[in-house]
C-alpha cells in the first residue's frame, strides 16, 4: 500500500489520509493563534470540526471513504473594532462583502469578550482596531490598524466620494478629512475627556430620567431653546439639576444638550474639512437630534451607514484584505 499523502489547506490545515484510507486525519497549525471553525467538504459530505485555541491538534475523523480530496474554501477576512463601550466584527468575504457581523459590550475584561465573539467564527486573517487593538495583538498575535485609518477604509466602503467623516463614539470622537482618492488628509481626535460623547449623552440622559435610546426622540419635542454653558460632564449634570428645579421642561433641556454636543463635534469637523460630502459614524450617530441639528450646523446632507458602529470593523477587514 502506498504511504498516504498529506495535504496542505491554506497553510493553516493539514489533511492527512489515514493508513487504511478508511478515514483521514486534521493536523491543524495555527498562523494567528485563535481558534477558529472550517467547514471541509468530503466526497459532497459536510463535516465541522473545531481548532483549539493557539494549539496543534490531530483529529481521527471517522468517515469511511476510500479517497480524500483537497478542500477548498472562499478567502474569509475580519476586522474587529475594540471600543471602551462595544466590541464590533465584521467578517467580509473576497470581493470585500460583509458576511458577517457582531457586537457585544465591551466590559471588564475586553479579550475574554473578543474571544468570545471570535468562537465559531471562520477566517483566513483578521486586524484590529480601536483603543483595544494593542491588548489584542498581544493576545491573538494579531496585525493592528489606527482607528483613523479603519474608519476612512470603511467609511469609503460605503460612501465612495465621501471627504469627511464625524465620528462620536462612546468616549471619544474624531473628525477625518479624506482625499479624493480615499487617503486620510488631517484629522482631529478627542480623546481626553467624555465631553460631547456618547458617554456624555447618557449621562445626561440618566439625569432627565431618559433611556439613551428615546433621548435624541425627546429632543426633537422641545418647544424652547435653552442654552447649556458647560460641556463638562460633571458641571454639565449640575447645570441640568438647576434648570430642573428651576421648573423647565426636561425635552428643552435635552434639545439644549444635543445643541452644545453638536456646536462641540461641528467646530472639531470644520477644522480638517473643506468640505463635500460628510459621513457621520459611531453610535451617537444613531441618534436622530444629532443628526438633525449637525445638519442645520454645517448647512448640508450628512450620510450615515446602515449600521454606522460596525465602520471602523469593516475598514479592518477590508485593509486585512488589501494586504494579501
Amino acid at each position: 500500500m502506498s504511504q498516504p499523502v498529506p495535504v496542505l489547506f491554506r497553510n493553516h490545515i493539514i489533511i492527512e489520509p489515514t493508513g487504511d484510507l478508511s478515514g483521514f486525519i486534521v493536523r491543524s497549525i495555527v498562523r494567528h493563534g485563535i481558534g477558529r471553525t472550517y467547514w471541509l467538504p468530503i466526497i459532497n459530505k459536510i463535516y465541522l470540526f473545531d481548532i483549539s485555541l493557539g494549539s496543534i491538534i490531530s483529529i481521527q475523523v471517522n468517515y469511511p471513504t476510500k479517497t480524500v480530496k483537497e478542500c477548498s474554501m472562499n478567502n474569509r477576512f475580519a476586522g474587529i473594532d475594540i471600543g471602551s463601550r462595544t466590541i464590533e466584527l465584521v467578517v467580509v468575504d473576497e470581493a470585500g462583502k460583509i458576511v458577517r457581523s457582531l457586537q457585544a459590550d465591551t466590559g471588564y475584561a475586553p479579550m475574554r469578550t473578543a474571544e468570545k465573539l471570535l468562537n465559531g467564527e471562520s477566517f483566513d486573517r483578521i486586524m484590529a482596531t480601536g483603543y483595544g487593538r494593542n491588548l489584542f495583538e498581544v493576545a491573538f498575535d494579531a496585525s493592528t490598524v489606527t482607528e483613523i485609518k479603519a474608519y476612512a477604509r470603511g467609511v469609503r466602503a460605503f460612501f465612495p466620494t465621501a471627504l469627511a467623516i464625524l465620528d462620536i463614539g462612546g468616549q471619544d470622537s474624531k473628525a477625518i478629512a479624506l482625499s479624493d482618492a480615499g487617503k486620510v488628509r488631517k484629522f482631529e481626535m478627542n480623546d481626553r475627556c467624555a465631553a460631547g460623547t456618547g458617554k456624555f449623552l447618557e449621562i445626561m440622559a440618566q439625569a432627565l430620567n431618559y433611556h439613551l435610546d428615546s433621548f435624541g426622540e425627546a429632543a426633537l419635542l422641545s418647544t424652547k431653546q435653552l442654552t447649556i454653558n458647560s460641556m463638562c460632564t460633571v458641571f454639565a449634570e449640575s447645570e441640568v439639576t438647576t434648570l430642573i428645579t428651576g421648573g423647565e421642561n426636561r425635552n428643552d433641556i435635552a434639545h439644549g444638550l444635543h445643541v452644545a454636543v453638536v456646536q462641540r463635534a461641528a467646530n472639531m469637523l470644520r477644522r480638517v474639512w473643506t468640505g463635500g460630502p460628510v459621513v457621520f459614524a459611531g453610535g451617537v450617530a444613531r441618534n436622530t437630534c444629532i443628526l438633525h441639528l449637525l445638519e442645520e450646523n454645517i448647512g448640508q446632507k450628512v450620510f450615515v451607514p446602515e449600521d454606522p458602529q460596525m465602520v471602523g470593523a469593516l475598514g479592518a477587514a477590508l485593509l486585512v484584505s488589501d494586504d494579501v
